[in-house]
């Protein structure tokens, strides 16, 4: 660690015993993301670069010493010493992590200025060639106003007739300059503005981490707070505070799980679906449940169709696409040797198609393209929209051909977005469901997968 501090301050060094340095920075270590803001307008962009990069490095490598002191503590036979030293190996190494992403945050930070600085410059640079062209192609409309003809006519000399035909050539050379350095320029931009936005979602995604990180850190002082009182005899006996554990864990996952058209089932099945669809796709758990739950709550607006009693105009063959859907819907129906009238089906919501079908709201179309996949990755002849395993492996594939296996915050939303509005989801009246999917999906990661984690550990 030592020879990886000096190689960072090497180059500063002076500059570091004359503000103090060396005592500020023993200071930041215990608060933070340990980084020293009053440097960074006394140092160099280089300079400043190799501090943060040399302060993630020592961040990773206390980190990685906190997970081996989390695995050691974690193989120890389960008791209230071990469980609270495993509580402030896992508090240490959070912490340890939120700096780390401060850091990165710092560093991401500094580059967004840059680019969006940049991408200023480029759009002055093609603003002032448009002028520039402009120009020139009013000069060279004035000229084409002259025919040859009636140059060669004129009283101008010989050299004058050839010089004339000269300045044509030019201003043709110089439009062709010009719409080359727009069109690199343009390109440029186009590029730099790539960058920035994956620089934006990263900052994102780093801010959403560490928000879920103190909201653990929070969680598990509070219960080494509880095992704590129980070591003083304040509370209850460490036994009481397992049965305690216990019971929650069982009592989460009795709890019923709304699903869109289809019965309800226990949370515990729910949660062995989707992380059986985690396995095979890498979509995370609690994103999955959350997506099928605001599915489930969006049900209630939109309304549902096609059941026993129904009015004509609510039956299938009235509510979907007739071009798209009515003809995947009968071959889906055939397959599974179900009556086209004896499943329900959302109904039409705005100006659009009605006839999304079970848990995961696939349309027919849609579910045709996907089928063989499900059933594939599910062992089975053929897939059911209306059984909960085959929706919930239904939403994972889709889920993850939009991006959301990578389990960042920002791919995640946007994944949500597109599954509820596909190539509309960057619309504004749209984000109400990506924020709530994540909502969600905090929640249930929270409050639910976490005590039933806790209470196997």
């Amino acid at each position: 660690m030592h020879k990886r501090f000096f190689r960072y301050i090497v180059g500063f060094i002076t500059l570091a015993l004359v503000t103090g340095f060396f005592s500020v920075y023993s200071t930041v270590m215990a608060q933070g993301a340990n980084i020293d803001y009053t440097l960074q307008n006394k140092l160099s962009e280089q300079e400043w670069e190799s501090y943060l990069e040399g302060l993630l490095e020592d961040k990773q490598q206390e980190i990685e010493e906190s997970q081996v002191r989390v695995n050691e503590k974690r193989s120890e036979r389960q008791s209230l010493e071990r469980d609270v030293s495993l509580l402030e190996a896992e508090i240490n190494k959070a912490q340890l992590e939120i700096q780390k992403k401060d850091i990165e945050i710092n560093q991401l930070s500094g580059g967004i200025e840059q680019r969006e600085e940049h991408i200023g410059d480029l759009n002055t640079e093609v603003e002032r060639k448009k002028d520039s062209l402009a120009e020139l192609i009013r000069r060279r409309a004035a000229l084409a106003d002259v025919s040859l003809v009636e140059l060669a006519l004129s009283n101008e000399s010989l050299s004058e007739f050839f010089s004339d035909i000269n300045v044509v050539q030019s201003i043709n050379d110089a439009l062709q300059t010009s719409f080359d350095q727009i069109r690199t320029a343009q390109a440029e931009a186009r590029q730099e503005q790539t960058v920035l936005t994956s620089q934006r979602d990263q900052v994102a995604n780093t801010r959403a981490a560490i928000a879920a990180q103190k909201q653990e850190v929070e969680l598990k002082e509070a219960e080494k707070e509880e095992l704590a009182a129980v070591a003083r005899g304040e509370e209850r006996t460490y036994e009481q505070i397992l049965a305690a554990r216990q019971a929650e864990a069982a009592r989460i996952r009795s709890e019923l799980f709304g699903l869109r058209d289809v019965q309800a089932i226990e949370f515990g099945a729910a949660l062995q679906y989707a992380r059986e669809v985690s396995r095979s796709t890498g979509v995370r758990p609690a994103f999955l449940l959350a997506i099928l739950q605001q599915e489930s709550n969006l049900g209630q607006n939109v309304g549902t169709c096609n059941r026993p009693g129904d009015p004509p105009s609510k039956q299938w063959d009235q509510i979907m696409k007739p071009t798209r859907d009515v003809e995947p819907f009968r071959r889906i129906m055939s397959s599974l040797g179900l009556d086209p009238t004896s499943r329900p089906l959302s109904c039409p919501f705005g100006n659009g198609w009605g006839g999304a079908m079970g848990p995961a709201q696939f349309i027919p179309s849609t579910w045709e393209m996907y089928q063989s996949r499900i059933a594939n990755a599910l062992g089975v002849s053929t897939a059911n929209p209306w059984q909960p395993r085959h929706a919930f492996m239904a939403s994972g594939i889709y889920l993850s051909d939009l991006g959301a296996g990578v389990g960042t915050w920002t791919a995640e939303r946007t994944a949500a977005l597109k599954y509820y509005s596909g190539s509309n989801w960057q619309t504004p009246g749209v984000q109400f469901y990506g924020d709530q999917v994540m909502q969600r999906a905090s929640t249930i990661q929270r409050t639910m997968i976490d005590p039933i984690d806790a209470a196997s550990q």
